[in-house]
This record gives structure tokens, C-alpha cells and sequence, in this order.
């Protein structure tokens, strides 16, 4: 990127003109790459509506002539992803099935629950990256009907209501059924023992949010929701 003929001998000047932009814009990080014809910066906002505000507020003739735009999106190495609207009377097995007839590959899925209800939608594990990428943009069939495919994105905490652990649910759950309140074997819905948490080993339940597991997976969670947006600042060499 230049300006005036003149290249940028550093990051100050991009910083300057998005911060000069605006004042609650934030920079993460910037990263530059070029070519025979154009100078580019990833610039790293902190949140979303901080990029529309860069995008709708950059001129031109900054630089000499520029652009800003968010990036074209890149495969993310994710393989799992999620099969939307899907009836309940649809079975898995057969799922499976017409996945790999549908050119797919072998795959691995689980309806998704709520309040220990199934949904309409299923989390499917594919082999690769690209055959999730060819389900988000082919769609699915499967008993004759036709599904949107989206990338599974974690937004809540996943523990199982069999032995109270977390990471799994009670349809895949290697362990025997415990407690709710205490966290030991299993008797009954009148438990009086003194709570104790499976997974802290804390004086709760295991479904208190106060134990530090459950805070630490909350956390884990809102930063992988909240991460860095990028933006794309792209000059002409003039």
C-alpha cells in the first residue's frame, strides 16, 4: 500500500487512519501480505460491528487508493457440522446412509438434545474438512427431502445427565449413573446426602454454575464466540 508514491514503512499509519475513523474502533493485530499489484493488511477488530463501521466510513483516497473489505472466507479445518430441520422420524442409521450415498463419505452423527428432548437438528462428524465444506454448499438429501448444512459452533455447555460429567451427552455416557445431588451411585430422586460436585469435587451439585469447571468451560466458550473480526485493507500501487 502507498501513499504518494511513498510506501508505509509501518503499521502507525493504518492505525492512525481506522483510528482516526472512529473511537471506539479497537485493533487487535495487524498482518500484511502483497503481490505485483496490491499491498494487503488483515486488520484484527475487536468486534463485529467495529469492521461495518470501518468498511462504511473508509475513504478511497486514502493511501493514494484503497480499499477495505471484510475477507473472503477461508475453510476452517472444522469437519463437524450441524444438518438443520431434520424430523424426528428420520433415524440416524438411514441418515448415515444416505450421507454416503450422497457422495459424503462415512460419517458419525447425534440428534442434538434440549431439556433432554431431541431436536430437528443433527450434529454429523464428516471425514474431512471439504465434504462439510461441499454439505454447507451442496445441501443434503435424505428420505426424499431436502437439508441446509451449517458449520456446528458450540454455544453451551454440554453435560451429561447420567453421571453429571461434562464433554458427552447420556445417549454416548461409558459411565454409570450417579447422583445428581451427591455425585455417588445412583438411589433415587431423594437424595439427602451433602451435595457434592463428580467433576470438582466441590461442596455443590454438579450442575452448580459456581463450580469452577463449569466457569472455565463458560469462559472458554464466550471467548471462541467473541474472537477477533477481521478486516481487509487492500491498496492499489500506484
Amino acid at each position: 500500500m502507498e501513499k504518494d508514491g511513498d510506501i508505509i514503512k509501518n503499521d502507525d499509519d493504518i492505525r492512525r487512519a481506522i483510528g482516526g475513523l472512529d473511537s471506539d474502533i479497537t485493533i487487535e493485530k495487524i498482518s500484511r501480505s502483497s503481490s505485483n499489484c496490491f499491498k494487503k493488511f488483515c486488520v484484527q477488530l475487536s468486534e463485529e460491528r467495529m469492521v461495518d463501521i470501518t468498511i462504511n466510513k473508509w475513504s478511497p483516497n486514502l493511501f493514494g487508493k484503497s480499499t477495505v473489505r471484510k475477507p473472503i472466507k477461508q475453510s476452517t479445518g472444522k469437519s463437524v457440522g450441524v444438518i438443520k430441520g431434520v424430523p424426528l422420524f428420520i433415524k440416524e442409521s438411514d441418515l448415515i446412509h444416505d450421507l454416503e450415498q450422497g457422495g459424503f463419505g462415512k460419517t458419525t452423527i447425534s440428534r442434538i438434545t434440549k431439556a433432554r428432548k431431541p431436536t430437528r437438528s443433527v450434529k454429523v462428524n464428516f471425514s474431512s474438512p471439504e465434504l462439510l465444506q461441499k454439505a454447507i454448499a451442496d445441501r443434503v438429501r435424505s428420505s426424499n427431502l431436502t437439508f441446509v448444512v451449517e458449520e456446528y459452533n458450540q454455544t453451551s455447555i454440554v453435560r451429561c445427565y447420567k453421571c453429571h460429567q461434562y464433554k458427552h451427552v447420556a445417549s454416548s455416557c461409558p459411565n454409570d449413573k450417579a447422583c445428581f445431588n451427591c455425585g455417588g451411585a445412583y438411589h433415587g430422586e431423594e437424595c439427602t446426602e451433602t451435595p457434592h460436585c463428580v467433576n470438582c469435587k466441590g461442596q455443590h451439585r454438579p450442575s452448580s454454575p459456581y463450580s469452577p469447571i463449569y466457569i472455565k468451560l463458560y469462559n472458554a466458550i464466550q471467548t471462541r464466540v467473541t474472537s477477533s473480526i477481521p478486516a481487509e485493507v487492500t491498496g492499489i500501487a500506484l
